[in-house]
């Protein structure tokens, strides 16, 4: 019988590659009808680019996790061992996705639409 110690580098870099494609998966997954319309630009007021903005966001932070999950999964296949970085690592890993999902995506995005918003004022005559 194989047994699984999450509190070791290579399980724990496994959750965060799941959940940095789970975080690049919302960039597709999570489009709604609208935001689809809206992208595809077939609105006379499109604002585009407001879906990308999400995209993007979605796209830094779940690569951030992929990458971050390979660094751990290489520790754990040399052999190197900390519980208490493991542990410090999934709570750090819940912190963040509450507040990704509670404030700082809806944040990013409104501040990124916000300065593509002030460019697009800079050039009116």
């Amino acid at each position: 019988m194989v047994t699984v110690n999450f509190l070791h580098f290579t399980p724990c870099g496994l959750i965060l590659d799941v959940t940095g494609v789970l975080l690049l998966g919302f960039a597709f997954f999570l489009k709604t009808t609208e935001s689809m319309i809206e992208e595809s630009g077939t609105t006379w007021d499109s604002k585009a680019y407001i879906t990308v903005v999400a995209s993007k966001c979605d796209g830094i932070f779940g690569s951030g996790l992929l990458v971050l999950g390979f660094v751990y999964q290489m520790l754990g296949y040399v052999g190197a061992e900390s519980t208490n970085a493991v542990l410090i690592s999934y709570l750090a890993l819940l912190v963040f996705l509450l507040a990704y999902v509670a404030f700082l995506r809806g944040w990013l995005i409104h501040k990124w639409v916000g300065d593509i918003e002030e460019k697009f004022r800079e050039r009116q005559p």
